[in-house]
């Protein structure tokens, strides 16, 4: 993850930082560092990018405000910009932000290595944090979770599928909710590797089956499916979604946008399942179908 990066650093006035900053947001910046310099009455207001004309629009926009600004002659000496190149690896500044994260009503998703004391009433289901699989804080995981949760807790002893199990969280929350035969498939060997380490992190919550057998040679039913996937895959699975879904079962799909949900319904009404509940988190929705 480490790759060359371009940098824009922008030197200003510390008394016009906020305004600046509020300007590069505006622009697009997906982020702003402030970094002192040595002159003491200036900061260098720092973005970070790997696109050339990005940086040039950012730039664009600072100059068209900065021009607005002299007009109204409230301007106090010029902005000074410095572009450079850098190495950044954004994995590991990834890491360096990940914290423990709430999910449902019992569960905290706890990096291995951090020592934050949980909330009262709640159980670490504790992770290696790799960039590839988030860290929680993701809608469609958060909605995930909290239904896996209620649902598993609705019916103790169920049999779990997670279909693209990715880090095992989703695994890790129906187990401890009380399910009793778990098992999360996978087609990325690096997900299948990841999902076996964050179980082995949480031994009192074996067995949980790690596989990546496909979709289509799964044998079921299971009491309850949970799909968190891309809304095209979602609906390539469809039909292996539902002939996996028990009589009286409950299926959840995830990594669908609000509104896009109609298409995957009329095609799982055809297997006899019908939706239950649509739950939203920002722009993401969590479809919950009944067989």
């Amino acid at each position: 993850m480490t790759e060359p990066t371009l940098e824009l650093a922008v030197h200003v006035p510390a008394g016009l930082a906020d305004l600046v900053t509020a300007w590069l947001f505006e622009a697009g910046a997906g982020g702003v560092e402030e970094r002192a310099v040595e002159t003491e009455d200036q900061v260098a207001l720092v973005v970070y990018s790997t696109d050339l004309a990005e940086l040039a629009a950012i730039e664009a926009h600072l100059f068209a405000e900065r021009t607005a600004l002299d007009a109204r002659g409230e301007a106090t000496e010029p902005f000074r910009l410095e572009r450079g190149t850098v190495t950044v690896d954004w994995e590991r500044e990834w890491l360096r932000h990940v914290r423990p994260v709430p999910l449902g009503n019992d569960h905290v998703a706890q990096p291995v290595d951090d020592p934050t004391p949980l909330p009262r009433g709640r159980r670490a289901l504790r992770f290696r944090p790799a960039w590839a699989f988030g860290d929680g804080t993701h809608p469609t995981t958060q909605l995930a979770a909290a239904a896996v949760e209620r649902a598993v807790r609705a019916r103790p002893g169920a049999t779990v599928l997670d279909v693209g199990t990715g880090s095992a969280i989703l695994a890790l929350v129906a187990r401890s909710a009380g399910a009793g035969r778990v098992t999360g498939i996978e087609v990325d060997p690096k997900a299948v590797a990841a999902a076996l380490e964050n179980v082995g992190l949480n031994p009192e919550l074996e067995p949980i089956i790690i596989s990546a057998v496909p979709l289509a040679d799964i044998a079921g039913p299971f009491d309850l499916v949970v799909a968190n996937i891309t809304e095209t895959t979602l609906f390539d699975f469809a039909d292996d979604l539902a002939r996996l879904t028990a009589p009286a079962g409950i299926l959840l799909l995830t990594g669908l946008v609000a509104g896009d949900t109609e298409r995957l319904e009329t095609r799982l009404a055809r297997h006899g399942l019908r939706r239950v509940a649509i739950m939203e988190q920002a722009e993401w929705v969590l479809l919950e179908m009944e067989r």
